[in-house]
């Protein structure tokens, strides 16, 4: 895999979603009992919008962005952001507890705005949220995942680590939020090599 560098945070992608993405997301993917991890469209705009303000509320620190920005946004910005591959949403019943979202950037496949509120965490909703991403990464070729944690973030660091990723040594200050740490998991079974890697 060439190697990537990220001293800066990627750019947003305006891409639309891909042929395989439709593929592995035709059906709604659930995990534990009561637990529905769903992808996100243009339809789904409102709820996308109100999960993605409430974490900008409740974790303002954890985000490059800021609650007062994205309230200012319009339904047609809402509808744009979207309908960009991949993002999903966790719900338990009619109740959305968790958000995330899994964007290529220069070949290398990222999980971005990872969020659970803090009375379902704990409960599996990362795992769940992280599984989604890994399986599109994984229908989409990459053999790598990336992401990135605020360090003051305890425990999404321990989380992370958890669910097999390790720091890459990379990190990145964030505006005056403090420092953020690159984190990655191989998506290879062990034994398997990197595509386009020769087993001879």
């Amino acid at each position: 895999m060439t190697a990537h560098n990220h001293s800066q945070r990627p750019a947003e992608t305006d891409a639309g979603p891909t042929d395989f993405v439709h593929q592995a997301l035709r059906t709604d993917m659930m995990t534990p009992p009561e637990l529905h991890i769903v992808p996100v469209g243009p339809a789904d705009w409102r709820q996308f919008r109100s999960a993605r303000l409430e974490a900008l509320a409740e974790s303002p620190e954890m985000f490059g962005s800021t609650l007062s920005r994205e309230e200012a946004f319009d339904e047609q910005e809402w509808r744009r952001r979207a309908a960009r591959p991949v993002s999903f949403l966790a719900s338990r019943g009619d109740q959305v507890i968790g958000l995330t979202g899994v964007h290529e950037f220069d070949g290398v496949w990222v999980v971005v705005g990872m969020w659970v509120p803090p009375g379902a965490r704990g409960t599996g909703v990362v795992d769940a949220l992280m599984s989604a991403c890994e399986k599109v990464a994984r229908q989409a070729g990459a053999d790598t995942l990336v992401l990135g944690v605020m360090e003051e973030n305890k425990a999404g660091v321990r989380a992370y680590r958890r669910l097999g990723f390790q720091p890459t040594g990379a990190s990145e200050f964030v505006c005056d939020k403090g420092c953020e740490l690159w984190m990655r998991k191989s998506l290879l079974t062990p034994g398997t090599p990197p595509a386009g890697e020769s087993t001879r």
